[in-house]
């Protein structure tokens, strides 16, 4: 971890503020990876990775919570940091969050001061049965609302046809706005 605190903080310009600064190293027990790196590694399947981890590491970065929204898809509990500790920053909202989805429920959210901590902390929920598990039902129940029904294949659009997606939840959030403002 001592190796995480100097290369956050370490000044390089833009890469100082990209994700907060939040970087990672390996930990025993902990293998944190980027889930979108363009190429992948070779000989690494990272949707294989991502689904076969507890938590995966979602800092701030250039969108709006992509990483998140990989990590949620692929069942595994997202670790936000999306807080530099300054103050100069507002929190980055996830998608749909407050209206429509408990962020807080289905993911860990850290702020920058947290992350010496991140590997005990991140122990403490997975030994706590309960609250695991309680974090994987939300993430379960919050999928159906990031996912574009039209953008599945057939079998997985019929699975979702009850359920409100992406679109649904854009609309919803767009008729409350309008109805605040009345």
């Amino acid at each position: 971890m001592a190796a995480m605190a100097r290369k956050c903080r370490r000044m390089e310009g833009f890469l100082n503020n990209y994700a907060f600064g939040v970087r990672y190293e390996d930990e025993p027990g902990f293998n944190l990876r980027a889930t979108d790196l363009r190429p992948p590694p070779p000989n690494a399947n990272l949707d294989d990775l991502t689904r076969g981890a507890t938590f995966c590491l979602c800092p701030s970065g250039t969108g709006w919570g992509m990483r998140a929204f990989h990590a949620v898809a692929l069942g595994c509990i997202p670790v936000i940091i999306q807080d530099d500790g300054s103050g100069s920053y507002p929190s980055v909202l996830q998608a749909f969050e407050g209206p429509l989805l408990d962020w807080a429920s289905l993911a860990v959210r850290l702020t920058f001061a947290d992350i010496p901590r991140l590997p005990s902390l991140l122990r403490a929920l997975a030994a706590d049965h309960e609250a695991l598990a309680a974090k994987r039902r939300a993430l379960v129940a919050a999928l159906p609302r990031l996912l574009w029904r039209e953008a599945l294949a057939t079998e997985e659009r019929r699975a979702l046809d009850a359920m409100p997606d992406a679109f649904d939840s854009v609309m919803e959030v767009l008729a409350g706005r309008r109805n605040a403002t009345r």
